[in-house]
C-alpha cells in the first residue's frame, strides 16, 4: 500500500492499465518455509621456529563456537500445532577445539614432515539433554550408554576427542628424479541435521528421520605416492596414485522398537558405513619458450561405497510406497 499505482497508456490512448503497489506478487502456495541461522567465532593462533638450519617445528591451537538455529515448516496452513503439517526446530551450540604441531627436517635432499592433530568436539548441552531424556524414542539405554563411553566429561560437559598423525616424504634420487609419499588422517564433524534433526519434534509422517547427537566423527585416511621426473630443463612429468579411505560415513538405517508393530519403525542417523576411492594421475609441462606454456592433466578413479548420501535408505523406500 506504500507504492504508489503505476498507469501504463494504450499506445492510441484507447484503454489503460492501473498496477497496484510494487508490481509483485504477495501470495502463493508455496508449501516449505525455513530460518536457518548459524553464528560463528572461531580463534587461532600458531607459532613457528627453526631450531636448526635443517630443522623447523610449527605449532598452533585453534577453537569455533557455534550456534545453530534451526526452523524448518512444512505446508503451514494444515496440522494442529500452529506449525503446520511437518516441521523441525533446535537450538545448538556445539563448539571445537584443536591443537598440532609440525616438524619439517631437511636432510641433503631428503625432506621429512611429520605432524600429530588433537581434536576436541563438543556436541553441546542440546544434545547431552535429548539423550538423557527417556522420552525420545529413537534415544535408547543402549545408544546413551554407548555415548558416555566414548565420550569424556570437560570443563562440565561431554566431548570427543581424537588423534590424527600426518606424515609426508620427498627424496630426490637423482637431479631429474624424484620421489615423494604421503599419509594423513582427517575428521570430519557431521552435519548439524544428523545431530539433532526432529528430536523433540516428531510428527505423524511416514518416514520419519531423526538426528543422532551420540554421532562420532567420520575418520579419512589419504595415501598417496608418486614419480616426478625432468628429462630436460623444459619438460615435466609426473605421475601419482592415491588411495582414501573414510570410516564411520555416516547414513541413515530403520529401527524397529518391537518387530511385532512394523508401522511403529523410524530411521535414525548411524556411523555406519565405509566408502574408498583410488585414482591414478599424469601431468606433462612443456616450457616452450619463456612466456608460454603447455601442460596437460589425465586422470582415472573409482569410488566404492554403500552410499552416495546419508539419507539415500528413504528414496527406495518412497519410490516402492509410490509404486
Amino acid at each position: 500500500d506504500n507504492y504508489p499505482d503505476t498507469v501504463i497508456m494504450a499506445p492510441d490512448s484507447s484503454y489503460f492499465t492501473v498496477i497496484k503497489g510494487d508490481g509483485f506478487y504477495d501470495t502463493g502456495d508455496g508449501d516449505s518455509w525455513y530460518d536457518h541461522y548459524i553464528e560463528n567465532y572461531s580463534l587461532k593462533t600458531t607459532y613457528e621456529t627453526k631450531v636448526q638450519e635443517n630443522y623447523s617445528i610449527k605449532m598452533g591451537a585453534e577453537s569455533e563456537f557455534q550456534t545453530i538455529q534451526v526452523l524448518d515448516i512444512y505446508k503451514p496452513w494444515l496440522g494442529a500445532s500452529g506449525f503446520g503439517l511437518n516441521y523441525d526446530a533446535y537450538k545448538a551450540q556445539p563448539s571445537s577445539h584443536g591443537v598440532f604441531i609440525q616438524n619439517h627436517l631437511n636432510l641433503q635432499g631428503m625432506v621429512f614432515d611429520f605432524g600429530l592433530r588433537y581434536d576436541l568436539w563438543f556436541a553441546g548441552k542440546y544434545a547431552e539433554d535429548a539423550l538423557a531424556n527417556d522420552s525420545i524414542s529413537p534415544l535408547s539405554g543402549a545408544l546413551r550408554d554407548k555415548y558416555y563411553n566414548e565420550t569424556s566429561q570437560v570443563l562440565g560437559r561431554r566431548a570427543r576427542g581424537i588423534i590424527s598423525p600426518r606424515f609426508g616424504l620427498a627424496n630426490m634420487i637423482s637431479r631429474e628424479l624424484s620421489l615423494f609419499a604421503s599419509y594423513s588422517r582427517f575428521t570430519r564433524k557431521p552435519s548439524p541435521q544428523y545431530l539433532y534433526a526432529k528430536l523433540y519434534t516428531p510428527s505423524n509422517a511416514a518416514y520419519q528421520l531423526f538426528g543422532n547427537p551420540a554421532l562420532d566423527f567420520e575418520k579419512v585416511t589419504n595415501i598417496e605416492t608418486g614419480l616426478k621426473w625432468l628429462p630436460n630443463p623444459r619438460i615435466a612429468l609426473g605421475i601419482s596414485g592415491y588411495i582414501k579411505y573414510i570410516q564411520d560415513y555416516i547414513a541413515a538405517t530403520a529401527i524397529s522398537p518391537d518387530p511385532r508393530f512394523p508401522d511403529e519403525t523410524y530411521f535414525v542417523y548411524f556411523n555406519l558405513d565405509y566408502a574408498t576411492s583410488q585414482g591414478v594421475e599424469l601431468e606433462f609441462i612443456h616450457k616452450a619458450s619463456d612466456i608460454f606454456t603447455l601442460s596437460a592433466n589425465s586422470s582415472f578413479s573409482r569410488a566404492r561405497g554403500e552410499r552416495s548420501l546419508p539419507a539415500d535408505i528413504l528414496r527406495g523406500l518412497k519410490t516402492r510406497s509410490e509404486g
